[in-house]
This record gives C-alpha cells, sequence and structure tokens, in this order.
C-alpha cells in the first residue's frame, strides 16, 4: 500500500464505495446537506476548500487500484502541531483485510514525519464500532470527549480520538510504542552493544516498530522490527534490561512481536523473519521456530559494519 495526493479522476470511485445513507453519515456526518452525491460534488467541495491552505486530500492504493481515501487538515490555524484526519473510507470490495488500520497508520506516520504534528485528532461515531477498532488498533486512544449529530432523525455519538506519538502510557498488554533515541542508546549500553549517534538512532527508530515494556514510565525491555512491506521482516533487537532479567520479558516481547507480524499476513502471503541471535542465546528464539544456521538448506548468517571513516569518502570518475 502507498499513499499519494488525491486527484479529480478518483472522485466518483471513492464515492462509489458508499452504498446507503447510513455509511455516507458515518463518512461525511453532516459535511454535506443531502445524499447521494456524485463524484462531482466531492471535486467541488475540495476545490472550494483548496482555497484556505489548511486541508489535504489522499488516496491509498496498489497495483489492484484506490483501496482507501482520507484527508488531514489543520483544525486550527493557529496551530500547526495538531492536525486532525476526516473523510476515512475503505474501499468496501476490500474490506475485512486490515487495509483501514494499515492506511491510517500510514496517515499518521505523514503527520507525524512530513508535518511534524505532535497531536493528531479524529472524531468517529460510536454507533460504527469497526471505525473504532481500527482507529484504535492503528494508536488512537479514546479522550472520553464526545459531540452530538443529528443524523437520519437520530441523535449519535462522536466520541474524540487522539494519537499522540510520543505517548508513553502502555496499552491493556502493557506495551507501549514509543522509545526516545536517548532511551534506546541506554538500552544498548547496558547490552553492551555498539553505539550510535542520537540523530543516526532517531532515524533507525522512526523507521522501525517498536514493543517497549515500562516500569513507572522506565523502559525495561525492548523489541524494535523492521518491515519492508513486503515479504522481508528483520527483529533487530531485543533487549532486557539486566535488573529485569529472568522475569519472562524477553519471552512477552517476542510473543507480541511474533503476533504483530502474523496479523501482516494476508492470504497467500509468506514472510521471511530473520534475526541475529546474541552468542549463546540461539536456544531462546528457537522456542519461537527460529532455525540456526548453517544447516542442510542454509548457509551461514553474515553481516559487517560500515563507518565513514573506513570507507572512501570520494569516488571518481573520469573519462576523456
Amino acid at each position: 500500500m502507498r499513499i499519494r495526493p488525491f486527484k479529480n479522476c478518483d472522485a466518483d470511485t471513492i464515492i462509489s464505495w458508499i452504498k446507503d445513507e447510513r455509511i455516507f453519515r458515518f463518512w461525511c456526518a453532516d459535511r454535506f446537506e443531502s445524499y447521494p452525491i456524485t463524484g462531482k460534488d466531492l471535486i467541488a467541495q475540495y476545490a472550494d476548500l483548496s482555497f484556505n491552505n489548511d486541508i489535504f486530500h489522499f488516496v491509498a492504493y496498489d497495483e489492484t487500484g484506490l483501496l482507501g481515501h482520507f484527508n488531514i487538515r489543520y483544525p486550527d490555524r493557529s496551530d500547526i502541531n495538531t492536525v486532525r484526519l476526516g473523510y476515512v473510507i475503505v474501499n468496501d470490495t476490500k474490506r475485512g483485510q486490515g487495509l483501514g488500520t494499515r492506511m491510517i497508520k500510514m496517515a499518521l506516520d505523514y503527520a507525524v514525519e512530513y508535518m511534524h504534528a505532535t497531536k493528531v485528532t479524529i472524531g468517529v461515531f460510536d454507533n460504527n464500532p469497526s471505525a473504532l477498532h481500527c482507529y484504535l488498533k492503528a494508536g488512537f486512544k479514546d479522550t472520553g470527549e464526545t459531540d452530538i449529530y443529528s443524523c437520519l432523525g437520530e441523535d449519535w455519538t462522536c466520541k474524540e480520538l487522539e494519537y499522540d506519538p510520543y505517548d508513553t502510557s502502555p496499552d491493556e498488554e502493557g506495551f507501549t510504542y514509543f522509545i526516545s533515541e536517548d532511551e534506546y542508546m541506554d538500552f544498548r549500553k547496558s547490552a553492551g552493544w555498539a553505539e550510535f549517534p542520537l540523530e543516526e538512532a532517531h532515524e533507525g527508530l522512526k523507521n522501525s516498530y517498536i514493543f517497549c515494556l515500562r516500569n513507572e514510565e522506565k523502559p525495561i525491555a525492548l523489541g524494535r522490527v523492521l518491515w519492508d512491506h513486503g515479504y522481508v521482516v528483520y527483529i533487530a533487537d531485543v533487549i532486557v534490561l539486566p535488573e529485569y532479567q529472568g522475569q519472562g520479558l524477553g519471552r512477552k516481547i517476542m510473543e507480541k512481536i511474533m503476533k504483530t507480524i502474523e496479523s501482516w499476513l494476508k492470504p497467500g502471503y509468506r514472510i521471511m523473519v530473520s534475526l541475529v541471535s546474541a552468542k549463546g542465546k540461539e536456544a531462546f528464539y528457537e522456542k519461537f521456530g527460529f532455525i540456526s544456521r548453517p544447516d542442510s538448506d542454509h548457509g551461514n548468517g553474515m553481516s559487517q559494519w560500515l563507518s565513514a571513516e573506513d570507507t572512501p569518502n570520494e569516488v571518481c570518475c573520469h573519462a576523456d
């Protein structure tokens, strides 16, 4: 899945996913007066909004075509740190495949990475449980705030959700999904592993899936995963602080990682999961189905470290 800016030619397809007025109101609330609407109506509304320069429209797609649609806007022009998601909808022929959650996570990544948002909000009707589940699974949390909309002759309660990319409060399983570069480097020091400049650590973390267990805000166990969104997954780090080892935290981290990776599988998919075990820890990972190399089918795992000091600073090509 990828995302790109909305184009006018997308409008008819997006509107075709709305099969009845209930779904229509779940999608837009009261932003359109009447139902149904056409692609031209959507284009006209977006054209009117374009002069504000505070709302941006996107679609999600893959090789099969459009998968979903959403927009990101600044609800308060004086606060560029807060953005809001809206008009979220998924291709109705592809629902139930986890595409909505993936799209929302990509939207959140875009908001944080490129718009530098420190808070993302969204509203969802409580009588739309599938959407609520999708947003919560993507990382939003219920603020407890609500609003009432009059839709289809009924009063609908809209829940206010919020996403904080730096939130360290645990979920129902005790996991948090953010760790700072300073905390990460403290983990590496505790394990006796190589250290990096904080800027390099920051870049690595923002492109990783983080699974962290904390004790009174202090991170005590960490898992870090890289995924190409295809068939390759690499478990880069599993670290437990020395004073917390022997309590089953490493196993809990690995169980969460493997459960998450399994959730990425779709019918017909296979994912190759790799890692480099610390010396003497091979038996721990074998309990999760990993094989030691070499064996009859695989050669040795291989790696190398590169640094700017060890490689030529300049490569010159000259042609007469």
